[in-house]
């Protein structure tokens, strides 16, 4: 009997130990997962929320960095093109007031070569003449007899042969007070110049009135019973009286407007009308003696306007197209 009830015993502390383990297996279990859960989740929640946050404050300090970055870009961006609007301001500033270099345009503004434009042969020679003296031209197209849609602008009642040659220097007044230019040496594309035209030039402009309006540095004949200006010891200037030639005179811009206004409407060709007009005393001109540019005329270079004889014409003192190597057939 005793060793039944201790097998009964036995056998209930057995079960009642499976029990208990049972339980433990179904509630502990659950404790941990749960509080695994939880650290998971708040594992999860936290390192989200730390993402979130990183993303957060790392798209917040993009923004920000890109904000600066975009403030300082368009600052540097804005800086740099004020800086660069007031540089090409001051460019442009120092581009419309300061003169072009002084000896490269003989001390006017600007020089003009009026050249027909199939007088190829001129231009090439007129641009050595530029190269060896170191000056700036621009060659201004002389109009031809078959420049008719040109010449129709003009209502020159004047034989064509003397028209074509006074619409191209009327066209270069025209050209003169467009830009604006203070002063222009205007020459034709037949002319030789002296090896010292620079420095005969710094020499004349000492003595040149201030109020000048014409200046000749070549003419085609003595006109110099006018009053004597000055003397430089080389060459002398001389109140205009008489000049007659076209191939190198200068014009201030005042000059320009006066000669627009008052040679519309021609009788002679353009080197009288001028010398007409000097002779009323309708501009304050002035003539250089001798001449520092003189017409090359030479049996193999023919004029395109006159076809006459022998020119009249001066020996320079030191020949550009000489030290070029160039030499005139002489006129018979």
């Amino acid at each position: 009997m005793k060793r039944r009830t201790l097998v009964l015993s036995g056998f209930l502390l057995i079960l009642l130990t499976s029990l208990y383990i049972g339980f433990l297996f179904k509630t502990v279990p659950g404790l941990l997962f749960s509080n695994s859960n939880e650290h998971s989740s708040s594992s999860s929640n936290t390192t989200s929320n730390e993402h979130v946050s990183n993303s957060s404050n790392a798209t917040s300090n993009e923004h920000v960095s890109n904000s600066s970055n975009t403030t300082s870009n368009e600052h540097v961006s804005n800086s740099s093109n004020t800086t660069s609007n007031e540089l090409s301001n001051s460019s442009n500033t120092i581009s419309n007031t300061a003169p072009k270099n002084y000896n490269k345009t003989l001390g006017f503004e600007h020089i003009y070569v009026i050249n027909l434009p199939h007088r190829r042969d001129r231009h090439f020679k007129m641009g050595d003449i530029e190269e060896v003296l170191e000056l700036d031209f621009e060659f201004y197209p002389g109009v031809s007899n078959n420049d008719s849609e040109i010449l129709d602008k003009y209502d020159f009642n004047i034989p064509l042969n003397i028209k074509t040659c006074y619409v191209s220097h009327y066209r270069v007044y025209e050209s003169i007070v467009r830009n604006g230019y203070n002063s222009c040496l205007i020459l034709e594309d037949d002319v030789d110049v002296e090896m010292d035209i620079i420095s005969i030039m710094t020499d004349v402009y000492r003595i040149l009135p201030d109020d000048w309006e014409m200046l000749y540095l070549g003419h085609c004949n003595w006109d110099g019973d006018g009053k004597l200006i000055g003397d430089t010891g080389s060459f002398q200037l001389y109140e205009s009286i008489y000049p007659v030639c076209t191939h190198a005179y200068a014009v201030t811009l005042s000059g320009a407007k006066k000669l627009l206004s008052e040679l519309t409407e021609p009788i002679y060709a353009i080197d009288i009308e001028l010398m007409e007009k000097i002779t009323q005393k309708r501009f304050k001109s002035y003539t250089m003696e001798p001449s520092a540019i003189v017409q090359w005329k030479s049996k193999d270079n023919p004029s395109d306007i006159f076809h006459a004889g022998k020119p009249w014409t001066y020996p320079l003192k030191k020949s550009t197209l000489h030290y070029l190597g160039f030499q005139e057939i002489k006129y018979d």
